[in-house]
């Protein structure tokens, strides 16, 4: 009978050993305390993190935050006046037209989207130096995964910073990633808050201000 209870001992402690095992990988595959407690990621941010006017990850100044939680990002952070070697936004065309990229979006959100798209017709096409292009293939802040914002969000980018005096802007016509037809392209005056309109890709240079998603 004695025997019996140790095995059924043994049997109980073999049982508990192998459940907390399991419980560990599964921590370890769901990015929890097995994984460092960051996310399978690396990093990770909720609400409450940053405000409108913070330093974000990169050094740039945060400008929007996705309090909806709409998104699989938290966070748009908007590049610092020295992400250009400290000289002013440069100013650059949009592209030259002879079709649409598809980079039609406008709304927050899609300015990671319209990137790709612009920046792979331009490649395809053999253009360089473009807006999209001189944002897509920066790195700063030790990230890579900056973009050209859409329309929206160049606008919140003016109404939460350039016109409260942050982020060093200037008094010019900022682009977007939004394409309006095949020759033009939409950006945002930061004269004025509301005054979004579209001009010509080719013969028109306006400045960029690069952003990314976290």
């Amino acid at each position: 009978m004695k025997n019996k209870k140790i095995i059924v001992v043994f049997i109980a402690i073999a049982a508990a050993l192998v459940m907390a095992g399991c419980s560990n990988m599964i921590m370890d595959l769901t990015g929890g305390e097995g994984a460092g407690g960051e996310g399978a990621g690396g990093e990770s941010y909720q609400l409450g993190d940053f405000a409108i006017g913070d330093t974000g990850p990169a050094g740039g100044l945060i400008f929007y935050i996705d309090e909806a939680e709409a998104f699989d990002w938290t966070f748009l952070e908007a590049a610092p006046n020295t992400w250009n070697g400290g000289t002013a936004d440069p100013s650059i065309v949009w592209s030259d037209p002879s079709d649409t990229t598809g980079a039609t979006g406008t709304e927050v959100g899609a300015g990671q989207a319209n990137t790709t798209a612009i920046v792979t017709w331009l490649d395809d096409n053999d253009q360089e130096d473009r807006a999209a292009q001189v944002v897509d293939s920066l790195v700063f802040g030790g990230k890579e995964d900056w973009f050209l914002p859409s329309l929206d969000e160049v606008t919140k980018m003016y109404e939460n910073l350039a016109s409260e005096d942050a982020g060093g802007f200037t008094s010019a016509g900022y682009w977007s990633s939004s394409e309006q037809t095949a020759n033009n392209a939409r950006f945002q005056w930061f004269s004025s808050p509301f005054d979004a309109t579209s001009i010509a890709k080719n013969n028109e240079f306006r400045r960029v201000r690069p952003i990314r998603a976290f």
